[in-house]
């Protein structure tokens, strides 16, 4: 009887670590990071009541893309020193370059460290947080300037402006242009 006991348990478990996950990857998927670091806490401590210590390792990298993407680098190191023991070597290694990054404010380390093998295949969720994650500078790790080649000039009426870029990021305001010194490296962009 008790060990049939100890099987329902353990399957309640598991069932709630489940549905906390999902409830995690939604308010990841709604960009509320706050609620999504809570839930991921509290999975994470069904994992370890488990002895799951893979799913904790998952799970940590998850927490710290998650404070990450709410701006709390202090927050994702605290994760990582707490949770960093469960994860894999990989996961260690890619954890370490891209808090390392961010503490140099290294945009072209975090997008290196973002764009590893492991972080890409999580859940969707993580990897589009990831994908989308602020880098140091402002631009999102995915930003791209958008190119239009051979571009002819165009109407007031569109509101499209046509701008040589060499190293500079540009935000536009539909009624002008602002310049901020950050290497990008284009040649021509058109903003809508």
């Amino acid at each position: 009887i008790g060990v049939i006991h100890f099987l329902k348990i353990q399957d309640s478990s598991r069932q709630a670590a489940e549905y906390l996950g999902k409830v995690a990857r939604i308010n990841v998927k709604l960009k509320q990071y706050d609620a999504a670091a809570d839930v991921i806490r509290r999975e994470m401590g069904i994992h370890q009541q488990n002895e799951s210590y893979q799913a904790m390792g998952r799970l940590a990298v998850a927490l710290v893309l998650v404070q990450l993407g709410r701006g709390d680098v202090v927050a994702a190191e605290k994760a990582f020193k707490e949770w960093g023991n469960c994860c894999e070597g990989p996961e260690v290694q890619t954890l370490e370059a891209l808090l390392q990054a961010y503490d140099e404010d290294d945009p072209d380390g975090v997008r290196r460290a973002l764009n590893s093998p492991f972080i890409k295949h999580m859940d969707v969720e993580y990897a589009i947080l990831a994908r989308d994650m602020a880098l140091p500078g402002g631009m999102a790790a995915s930003q791209k300037v958008p190119v239009k080649e051979n571009a002819a000039a165009s109407s007031p009426a569109t509101q499209t402006v046509e701008v040589h870029i060499l190293t500079c990021l540009v935000t536009f305001d539909k009624s002008r242009i602002n310049f901020a010194g950050y290497a990008n490296r284009c040649t021509h962009a058109s903003f809508r």
